[in-house]
């Protein structure tokens, strides 16, 4: 569907900088009148670039004695780091849960030093310092061969380490008495400053995990890349919603290990497409030599742009981040089965056809490390970019970010078996929550209703394949208020982890999201977008079809001939349409659920839509005019049994075995892909026209249904009479 463009991306990134520790007798500065400080000085120097590079390596750590490295091997899904080159690296998590894990953890270590020994990265740093730079020194032996004897007082050393935003000062009480030329002194001060620092690449990194917390944008992002990739096709990924009426021959199903094959590319050809606004990061731009088509152009550009975020109003100039998943790396995917996946169907099974009509539900659990590269140009050692990295677990749960809602529904289901009105005002105690709702224009919407509710409204219960066989009521949706001039300050009830905002204003689309956690007297501002709809009436005409003369399939099943008896005609006073509106478009909103309308003679039909480009399904219904009216009888259809030998007769059966009472029948409709422009929602007075193709009541049992498989090859014989169109009305 999408161009993959190969990044290069710097060997720095995830490659490892060695620095040699030694330092070599012809290195020294001999000509100095200090050799020993000009000697300290440069292993001081040295050994401060090791312990940078090892806290930008391993996200902060340079001593990982703390953590559990073999879970990572033997259980990564369950571990606290992630383990990187054979388990040569290893990051501690700044983000992540553990299997039955509520809440999150985080392994993120601060800055600055409160205190000695609070594993701080300056604490880290200057431990390290401390304990490498005698390895340095070496005794001082290469002093001895120009007769400059130093030995080293018994007294521990003292590093301190200043992280400026560009460079790194040590300072190290380091105790010496040097004899040189029968001549006895004293040194014990020692003042580097390294032209590398972690503190830009790690407040960048802060504002990352924090925007995660609050945002769950690596979350959302991965879940629209579900939907992009997601469909009815064995080639895609199941999604996470849709239905399908069809013969239940042609049923989609899944097995799961081609289903990880095909998430985990996904994400190794994606995730480099994620970045940070205020940056250096390049947007993605493709241009008419990768995608000629003007239209899926403007859909990739649009797709690639809605993944860079503006993480705060900082300005990170000179530093790129680089959001990195790769093949080697670990990834726990559950949808319900190990082995096959497949839908929930209903079939109506006649003699010689069987019609199903199938729901497409996959509640995605899914958890991966994503590492965040950080690089700060400004930074550099030994004229190399500082690098920085740090990994965070993207968590998905029954398609939710980072919270199953039964994991923590405790206070909720508590609350509902006391009785408590959880949308009381006396439960109202945050602080002042001032809420804005926008449109995509940035201009302020009016009138929007706000709701929220701590948890789900239902708690289902779902069988071993996740398929839902029970529901617990837990949650009420507390209505809050509504906006005046886009505006809205109120009180909500606190909850954790569980805060669910709903958004519905007339004419725009609708919010359902996570909202950050309500904590009591806490006040916040959040802001939404709403996108603005356009309210597009529908007309509805349709073409008979002759089944007997009218219609030929091919070998494959495949229509070659449908032919329209006569001129387009209204639709029947017991007919009805039901219209499905599928955005292709992932700038202008794939990821959310299509639009439905029941088109009815007589009756003024509208959609909300927006520009874009759609995949229309059209099921064209009849119901009964009066009791049996499309009832096929009992043994009205007969098939000839030949005889097996000469010897025998053949015989004649009689089908089918007792009436099929048929109330409604699915007798047509149409199927296609059509684009819709910001012009043709903009102009007044105008009605979208579609084309229904009807077969008729099935006459006989093989005729149930079959209409539906010949939708798209009439469309694709008859689009001069068929395609949709915007025409004016009086």
């Amino acid at each position: 569907m999408f161009i993959i463009i190969g990044l290069a991306i710097v060997g720095a990134v995830l490659g490892f900088i060695y620095l040699s520790n030694k330092i070599k007798s012809d290195e020294l500065i001999t000509s100095d009148k200090d050799p020993v400080s000009a000697y300290v000085r440069q292993c001081l120097a040295e050994t401060a670039k090791e312990g940078l590079v090892l806290l930008g390596q391993q996200g902060g750590y340079i001593y990982l004695d703390n953590f559990d490295t073999l879970s990572a091997t033997l259980d990564p899904d369950n571990a606290e780091v992630v383990q990187l080159y054979n388990g040569a690296v290893n990051l501690p998590y700044w983000l992540y849960q553990k299997k039955g894990d509520v809440l999150d953890k985080s392994h993120m270590p601060q800055l600055m030093k409160v205190s000695t020994g609070d594993n701080s990265m300056q604490d880290q740093l200057e431990r390290y310092i401390s304990e490498k730079l005698p390895e340095c020194t070496n005794k001082f032996k290469a002093l001895q061969k120009v007769n400059v004897i130093v030995t080293e007082k018994k007294a521990p050393i003292e590093t301190t380490a200043v992280f400026g935003d560009e460079e790194t000062t040590i300072t190290a009480k380091y105790q010496l008495e040097i004899l040189q030329k029968e001549k006895v002194t004293q040194l014990d001060k020692f003042v580097v400053t390294v032209p590398a620092s972690p503190k830009r690449a790690y407040n960048l990194a802060k504002d990352i995990t924090v925007y995660e917390q609050n945002n769950y944008f690596l979350e959302k992002d991965t879940l629209n890349l579900v939907h992009l990739y997601s469909g009815v096709d064995a080639e895609k990924l199941p999604p996470t919603y849709d239905f399908r009426v069809s013969q239940c021959g042609d049923m989609i199903y899944w097995n799961h290990p081609s289903v990880y094959d095909k998430f985990k590319n996904m994400l190794v050809n994606n995730m480099v497409f994620f970045g940070v606004e205020n940056t250096d990061d390049k947007k993605i731009k493709i241009n008419a030599e990768l995608q000629p088509d003007k239209k899926n152009r403007a859909i990739e550009n649009g797709v690639f742009n809605g993944f860079i975020h503006k993480i705060s109003d900082n300005k990170y100039k000179g530093m790129n981040v680089n959001y990195i998943y790769q093949n080697n790396y670990p990834l726990a995917l559950d949808l319900g089965s190990d082995g096959i996946l497949e839908p929930k169907t209903m079939d109506i099974n006649l003699l010689f056809l069987s019609i199903c009509m199938a729901e497409f539900h996959f509640a995605y659990d899914f958890s991966f490390p994503v590492i965040a590269a950080i690089t700060d140009k400004e930074s550099k050692i030994d004229n190399v970019p500082y690098l920085f990295q740090f990994p965070i677990k993207v968590i998905v749960k029954d398609n939710l970010a980072r919270v199953r809602f039964s994991d923590v529904l405790g206070g909720a289901a508590k609350q509902q078996q006391q009785g408590v009105n959880e949308c009381g005002i006396e439960q109202r105690t945050s602080g002042d929550i001032a809420i804005t709702v926008k449109d995509q224009f940035s201009k302020p919407v009016d009138n929007a209703l706000v709701y929220f509710q701590c948890g789900p409204t239902f708690l289902y219960d779902y069988d071993e394949n996740k398929t839902i066989i029970g529901a617990t009521k837990i949650a009420d949706k507390c209505f809050i208020g509504k906006t005046v001039q886009g505006k809205l300050t109120a009180k909500f009830p606190p909850c954790i982890g569980g805060s669910i905002i709903n958004i519905k204003a007339k004419g725009y689309s609708e919010i359902v999201d996570n909202m950050e956690d309500i904590i009591e007297g806490k006040s916040s501002s959040p802001e939404f977008t709403v996108e603005k709809l356009k309210e597009v009436e529908l007309n509805m005409q349709k073409y008979f079809i002759d089944t007997t003369q009218g219609i030929a399939l091919n070998d494959k099943g495949e229509v070659v001939k449908c032919s329209p008896l006569g001129s387009a005609t209204k639709l029947g006073k017991k007919e009805q349409v039901m219209v499905k509106f599928a955005n292709l478009d992932a700038e202008t909103g794939a990821i959310k659920p299509p639009p439905f309308a029941l088109y009815t003679p007589g009756n003024k039909t509208t959609i909300y839509l927006l520009p874009g480009k759609y995949e229309v399904e059209l099921l064209l219904t009849r119901f009964e005019a009066y009791p049996g009216e499309m009832t096929i009888k009992k043994n009205s259809e007969s098939k000839h049994i030949p005889a097996a030998s000469l010897f025998e007769s053949g015989k004649t059966i009689y089908y089918p075995e007792k009436d099929v009472l048929l109330k409604t029948a699915l007798t047509g409709g149409n199927k296609f892909i059509m684009d819709i422009s910001e012009d043709q929602l903009a102009s007044e007075n105008s009605v979208l026209l579609l084309t229904v193709f009807d077969e008729g009541q099935p006459k006989i049992v093989e005729q149930v249904g079959v209409a539906l498989q010949h939708r798209e090859g009439c469309y694709e014989l008859n689009k001069n009479i068929a395609e949709p169109r915007f025409v004016k009305v009086e």
